[in-house]
């Protein structure tokens, strides 16, 4: 009995001493990095663990919508602010603004040109007509903009030609260029699919 026991702790000793080696310590993904890409009619999101390298998450989505809110404009009676850029599974860029009556007389708000990387982008031409706290969301599509290529780099410059009108006299009260860059984004939305 003794002998056996004896034989039992051996066995017990070399189990734990080569099977009982050190495991690796299990990844709590707490490091994750996330990647979006357009695929059929739909964008898939993809979240990998940068510790372990694994795919912790994946789903589809139907649009991302890039969340900036940045004041462009606060000129002669109008605010124009650029609220977000969208991108659907449709491959389209869609840039929205909104624009606002500052002033209790009408104004005329009028985006003419637009240009992305210095190239001009064809645009419907916004006339906002006005007043006292009035607001107008306008929105354009973005041609020159690839989606697939959106959704890694946000890294575009651009620039839009505006002009501000008295709507009673039609005087011109401004007419000014101003530069936004659309990596400048607060947040990122996602709708699902």
């Amino acid at each position: 009995m003794k002998r056996m026991i004896n034989v039992l702790l051996v066995v017990l000793m070399s189990v734990c001493l080569f099977g009982c080696g050190e495991s690796e310590p299990k990844c709590e993904h707490a490091n994750t990095s996330t990647t979006y890409e357009i695929s059929g009619l739909s964008i898939k999101k993809h979240v990998v663990c940068n510790d372990c390298e694994k795919e912790v998450s994946k789903s589809t989505l139907s649009k991302l919508t890039y969340v900036y809110n940045k004041e462009l404009v606060n000129d002669k009676g109008i605010k124009c602010t650029l609220i977000s850029v969208e991108v659907d599974g449709w491959s389209t860029v869609t840039i929205n603004f909104e624009v606002e009556g500052t002033s209790e007389k009408k104004r005329t708000f009028e985006i003419g040109k637009m240009y992305i990387n210095g190239y001009e982008e064809a645009v419907w031409v916004y006339v906002s007509e006005l007043s006292g706290n009035r607001k107008s969301m306008e929105s354009e599509w973005l041609t020159l903009v690839k989606a697939e290529e959106y959704i890694v780099s946000q890294d575009y410059e651009v620039e839009i030609d505006y002009e501000i009108t008295d709507s009673n006299n039609y005087k011109k009260l401004a007419e000014k260029e101003v530069k936004f860059n659309l990596n400048e984004y607060v947040s990122i939305e996602e709708a699902e699919s």
